[in-house]
């Protein structure tokens, strides 16, 4: 399966190789697959990750899919977190705007949602070493 996104991951040094059917985690030392996520979408064979990002910090990561669902998983175990309200169609982007703790999607169904569900993720640690500014322009047309 061909990869739709690869990330790294300073800290643990892991690639992180995100493909149209699973997530797989890569040693970049020695390119060994330390572990793989499947089954993160509906079994059904026309769903598919469509996008993937990993959230601040590596604790998380987010994908999209083929049917327009947006969920959060944890980083070292793949268990699901949190579900994100959904769009009628495949998701096309996926933006993490961490200041505003916002999830921007955008979507075949022609629809842009800014979804202010990031503060709901983040454990009180986190909250206390934000830093906080202010976007004068936060909303572009893709």
């Amino acid at each position: 399966m061909y990869p739709i996104k690869a990330e790294f991951n300073h800290t643990n040094e892991e690639l992180i190789v995100s493909t149209r059917n699973d997530i797989r985690f890569l040693d970049f030392a020695n390119g060994q697959t330390k572990r793989i996520f499947v089954n993160l979408v509906d079994s059904d064979e026309a769903d598919e990750i469509t996008v993937f990002r990993l959230i601040q910090k590596r604790k998380w990561f987010v994908i999209g899919d083929h049917k327009g669902n947006v969920n959060i998983y944890n980083y070292n175990t793949g268990e699901l977190v949190k579900k994100l309200s959904n769009h009628q169609s495949e998701l096309s982007s996926l933006k993490i705007d961490y200041t505003n703790k916002l999830f921007i999607t955008t979507s075949l169904d022609s629809q842009i949602k800014l979804q202010k569900e990031l503060s709901n993720v983040y454990s009180q640690e986190d909250k206390i070493n934000e830093l906080e500014a202010k976007h004068e322009k936060m909303l572009t047309i893709m």
